[in-house]
């Protein structure tokens, strides 16, 4: 059958249409182990793309897992997250689009500015404002995972001097020998346990490692006022290291003879041990835990009772 001539115009037009302009090519996927928590990974990589006007594709394929299509045009990002650790993420990244190479360093550049300037651009909550100098602190929290006979528990610690220090809770310590700490960048350390007080439920634990990031306990405050502010930096199950916010509810009160502060707080599993800041950034108490059957209740060892411990055990 002879094709006519009008035919073979439309068909050369579609062509050029949809042909790709010179450069145009897929990258090969690159995949690197960046020290974020994968919530803030997505939470980054969504603002930037959606900033820069891209249409987003946000897919789970699996528990725990997160995959990113972006498309502008015709560039094309396929980017998947994977969680390394409980303050690390494993990003593989493909691009495809006009000058593929350049478009990668780009990414990788994009996400190492990020981290390098953690207080520029923090992804929030809507309607929530976390102090810059409360995120500040995020460096020093740890995630603690003790393992005994079998059983693995994990749950929240801080930094407390740059020799390695690492101040917990005793009641999630248990009997354990086997104690793992994964720093921010997503390292992980063995730990041994120097004091423990299952009265006052506060252990000191000891890393072999020096950290620049430390929170001092000397600039700590105990008096908090009703229904002022506090922020809790931890490392919950399921939720690395994300940042909430609660009002204190309640005078302190008394649990075992000694005093608790309760706040309206968002705290789940894995929170104990997480130092709570009010809103210039100061230590004012620890997370004990929730109360039972509920999640937005918390109590809050105060920092009176923190600094009697250390008194205590600087005097052994």
């Amino acid at each position: 059958m002879k094709i006519k001539p009008y035919v073979w115009q439309m068909m050369l037009l579609t062509a050029l249409i949809t042909a790709p302009e010179p450069g145009y090519c897929a990258s090969e996927a690159v995949e690197k182990r960046i020290p974020l928590p994968i919530g803030e990974m997505a939470d980054m990589l969504a603002k930037w793309w959606t900033d820069t006007g891209y249409q987003i594709q946000r897919t789970e394929p699996e528990a725990g897992y997160v995959r990113f299509r972006a498309i502008k045009g015709q560039e094309n990002w396929q980017v998947d997250l994977a969680p390394h650790s409980a303050l690390a993420t494993r990003v593989t990244a493909a691009f495809s689009g006009m000058n593929p190479e350049i478009r990668q360093q780009q990414f990788w550049d994009h996400i190492t500015h990020y981290i390098n300037n953690p207080l520029a651009e923090k992804p929030q909550d809507p309607g929530r404002h976390i102090p810059a100098v409360v995120l500040s602190r995020m460096e020093s929290v740890v995630c603690i995972n003790a393992r005994s006979d079998g059983n693995s528990n994990q749950f929240s610690g801080f930094i407390i001097d740059t020799d390695g220090l690492v101040l917990c809770t005793a009641h999630a310590l248990g009997n354990s020998q086997d104690l793992t700490v994964t720093l921010y960048d997503g390292r992980q350390v063995q730990a041994k346990l120097l004091f423990k007080d299952a009265h006052k439920d506060l252990s000191i634990l000891q890393i072999a490692l020096k950290s620049k990031a430390a929170i001092q306990l000397s600039e700590g405050r105990n008096l908090l006022g009703m229904g002022e502010t506090v922020f809790t930096v931890g490392c919950p199950v399921n939720l690395q290291g994300t940042v909430y916010s609660g009002t204190i509810n309640s005078p302190p009160r008394k649990m075992n003879d000694l005093p608790l502060w309760q706040a309206q707080m968002e705290i789940h599993p894995g929170s104990s041990g997480s130092p709570v800041f009010d809103g210039n950034g100061n230590i004012v108490a620890m997370v004990k835990g929730r109360y039972r059957g509920t999640s937005s209740t918390a109590f809050l060892i105060p920092m009176e009772t923190i600094l009697v411990f250390f008194k205590e055990k600087s005097s052994l």
